[in-house]
């Protein structure tokens, strides 16, 4: 192994958590993210994602990202933070890596280069130069719906293979075959290599085959619904894990035709009382009123008891 970080992993439900703003300002609300790290402590995640691309992380200033990071580290307990570093190039992912780093946080998480595609080697190159500058593990983070392309299952294996400080994935992908070849090509070579799922619902496929959760952008709704599921997996309650996978699966399908994802659950979490302003940042889409009241009131029915908060719900 390169670079002399201890080995460190992570299991179970991460959230892809949102960024609050206020109206007046545009400023980050740093009332709302105590409230929401207090709410995801409390159902007992493993990790807090911040300025992921459900944080809408492009719109942020590094400043803000630094702000978000010391805020969340504050006030999560024993919760872990991943930190989101993805700059347009890797000299600036170092920087603000280190500064996270100082902050406090335990997971340095990265897509891989953006606009200009990288050949193989300079896309070895980036995570081994921001997994030697930075001290904490780092996450590879591919989105290829996002970036544009995929990273190939031989260059994480050679990766996680190569150096100890490179800790996971997170494969936000419709391709079920590929984290199956992450789980065979990488995991089975190296065990504490996280390999996590960037949907919600493909998490309890992903434990099936040997694999360690997901970070679910939905868990900002529901936390203790994916959590729940995760737990009763461990406990050998399969049938109820499935039970639970269904429900998960049937508001997965929901929330994803949205327009904006991330005005939709901030919209949401607004009308049900939720100290957070349905405010996203520009150039996002605002959601439509229906679909914001159809979910509110799918929560309020079917889901309460996964909302972690006392819900303004109706009758």
């Amino acid at each position: 192994f390169q670079g002399c970080k201890a080995l460190s992993s992570i299991r179970g439900v991460i959230v892809a958590a949102i960024t609050p703003f206020s109206a007046r300002t545009n400023d980050i609300d740093l009332n709302a993210v105590k409230w929401l790290a207090e709410r995801f402590s409390k159902a007992s995640l493993a990790g807090i994602l911040v300025a992921g691309t459900t944080g809408e992380w492009p719109l942020l200033r590094d400043d803000e990202r630094l702000k978000l990071f010391k805020a969340y580290r504050e006030n999560v307990g024993g919760t872990r933070v991943l930190a989101g570093v993805m700059k347009l190039d890797v000299d600036s992912s170092i920087s603000l890596a280190r500064k996270a780093s100082d902050i406090g946080v335990d997971f340095l998480v990265s897509t891989p280069p953006l606009y200009f595609k990288p050949s193989q080697q300079k896309l070895r190159d980036y995570y081994l130069r921001l997994a030697d500058k930075a001290d904490k593990p780092v996450i590879i983070y591919t989105i290829p719906s996002k970036v544009g392309y995929n990273i190939p299952v031989d260059i994480v294996r050679e990766l996680a293979l190569e150096h100890s400080g490179i800790a996971g994935i997170k494969a936000t992908v419709n391709d079920l075959h590929y984290i199956h070849e992450l789980i065979s090509e990488v995991k089975t070579l190296r065990p504490d290599f996280a390999v996590l799922a960037g949907y919600g619902e493909y998490m309890l496929d992903n434990l099936v085959s040997s694999g360690d959760g997901a970070v679910d952008a939905i868990a900002n709704l529901v936390p203790s619904l994916p959590q729940a599921i995760y737990d009763t997996w461990l406990d050998g309650k399969i049938s109820e894990a499935m039970r639970l996978h269904r429900a998960l699966v049937r508001l997965a399908l929901i929330v994803r035709r949205a327009q904006s994802l991330q005005s939709l659950i901030k919209t949401v979490l607004t009308r049900l009382g939720a100290p957070i302003e349905p405010m996203v940042r520009w150039p996002l889409d605002m959601e439509s009123r229906d679909k914001v009241e159809f979910v509110a009131a799918l929560l309020c029915s079917a889901y309460r008891n996964y909302l972690v908060m006392n819900a303004q719900c109706w009758s």
